[in-house]
């Protein structure tokens, strides 16, 4: 399999935990929309999402602007109504009206000129598509909450810029938001879950809060569509587990790197030795 060196830059799937739910979501977020369209899928890094789309809308453009990245999705995300092509998002090779849907995430606080890039992205929109765009929430995703993810960000956006620079282009938003949970669930047997309530307060000493709005995401168009939203829960146990391992796994290396640890360690090793050879 063709690998990409992860920089930190963009998302890969083997990285797990957190931010694979966190990506993995938004994709599976399209599912509904998409079916039957067809779908661009802008700076689509290594093709994980274009692939996952391509098995519900009838074509899917994946562009990115890295060659090797386009190179790797090529060779291990294919599929028949699957295409990718090397591009900007400032000169998308299509032309104009040709896409039902934009997909954009993660995407605009890297771009310079992000007023160029939304009307670059209206521009292959179809008079009634529809563009489907996330991006991280400033207050919690900066130079100061998370300096390595922020160094690849040309701006990142408060709700209120991100809002104001998707609607001077469509004349109507949706707006959501996505927030990450550690929690459980309480619903009627065989029902449809029609709200969540949140309870924040103070139980046994331990203290629970709403979370935080991580990314803002919008769905923008110049029609109506009055789109219909269930509250989403997308829960995936193992990688979950995934990232409770890796941390597990560091806190293990900085504590055998102690040197108390190591003394320890040493000044037992006969002990250990020894009760090697008795037990055989």
């Amino acid at each position: 399999m063709n690998k990409l060196k992860i920089t930190g830059e963009r998302f890969h799937p083997e990285i797990g935990g957190k931010a694979s739910l966190e990506h993995f979501s938004r994709y599976f977020f399209t599912k509904k929309i998409i079916e039957n369209k067809v779908v661009l899928d802008i700076a689509c890094g290594e093709g994980y999402g274009s692939f996952y789309m391509s098995k519900f809308a009838k074509k899917v453009f994946g562009l990115d602007i890295i060659k090797d990245t386009i190179d790797h999705a090529r060779f291990n995300y294919s599929n028949k109504n699957l295409k990718y092509e090397q591009s900007s998002i400032y000169e998308i090779p299509f032309e104009d009206n040709f896409f039902d849907i934009v997909v954009c995430f993660e995407t605009i606080e890297h771009v310079i000129d992000q007023l160029k890039a939304i009307i670059e992205l209206k521009r292959v929109l179809k008079k009634d598509g529809v563009l489907i765009i996330s991006t991280p929430n400033s207050m919690e995703y900066n130079d100061k909450n998370n300096p390595l993810l922020s160094k690849f960000h040309e701006k990142e956006l408060s709700k209120l810029e991100f809002i104001n620079l998707i609607s001077s282009n469509f004349n109507f938003i949706n707006e959501l938001s996505q927030s990450f949970i550690y929690g459980t669930m309480i619903e009627p047997d065989e029902s449809v879950l029609n709200y969540i309530e949140y309870e924040s307060s103070e139980f046994l000493g331990q203290k629970w809060s709403i979370p935080k709005k991580e990314f803002f995401i919008v769905l923008a168009s110049d029609l109506n569509h009055e789109f219909k939203f269930p509250y989403m829960v997308f829960n995936n146990y193992n990688l979950s587990l995934t990232e409770i391992d890796f941390l597990v796994g560091l806190k293990l290396k900085k504590i055998k790197n102690n040197f108390r640890y190591r003394l320890i360690d040493f000044l037992f090793s006969p002990y250990d030795w020894l009760k090697k050879i008795l037990k055989n």
